[in-house]
């Protein structure tokens, strides 16, 4: 009786501990092929759907825009190296033949959501547009304290959002100055 009380024992644990690993990885395998920019890349998933995607809810800077858009293009080869196994999680349609996802990075229990991190250390900014797909809260939070700290383009006091600076459009508003710090801690994530 022992005996058969420990298998099953062994058994539930060893069957749970599965169950949380499936449920707690996100979305499926993929290996980065390249590199677009700082919020594009190639990736080809476990059953070999060749895909360019788009990273959901944030818009990076491009490349030719005072060195933000480099410096977001390589700290996402950084978080997820050609070459490198990572997680994708697809929401969806990212226009211009691309699909929106975000890219999980690291290994179980420990991933890194790409998208998050380049957004948390100011190397691409939330794009409220399209920010529905995704985690409001989460994306929020990161870049309210990217914005408070100054880190990366929110310290930048002439960046541009990318989705104006495309337009041909900037805004004046200096982030260098006081007010700015002070909107950025109260700001509201519904207004997003």
């Amino acid at each position: 009786m022992k005996r058969t009380l420990l298998t099953v024992t062994a058994l539930a644990v060893v069957g749970g501990g599965v169950w949380v690993k499936s449920s707690t990885t996100p979305g499926v395998s993929a290996v980065i092929t390249s590199v677009t920019d700082g919020d594009t890349v190639r990736l080809e998933t476990e059953d070999g759907r060749k895909l360019r995607v788009r990273l959901a809810c944030i818009d990076a800077p491009e490349g030719n825009v005072e060195g933000h858009g480099g410096a977001a293009a390589r700290r996402l080869e950084e978080l997820t190296p050609v070459g490198a196994t990572i997680r994708f999680v697809e929401l969806g349609s990212g226009g211009w033949g691309r699909r929106a996802g975000e890219l999980y990075s690291g290994r179980w229990p420990f991933y890194t959501n790409a998208n998050r991190k380049l957004v948390a250390e100011g190397k691409a900014v939330v794009y409220p547009q399209y920010l529905s797909k995704c985690n409001r809260s989460d994306y929020w939070w990161d870049e309210k304290w990217a914005r408070v700290f100054r880190r990366g383009v929110q310290g930048d006091g002439n960046f541009c959002n990318p989705w104006n600076s495309r337009r041909g459009y900037c805004p004046d508003s200096d982030k260098r100055g006081l007010k700015f710090w002070w909107d950025s801690l109260w700001m509201n994530p519904w207004k997003m």
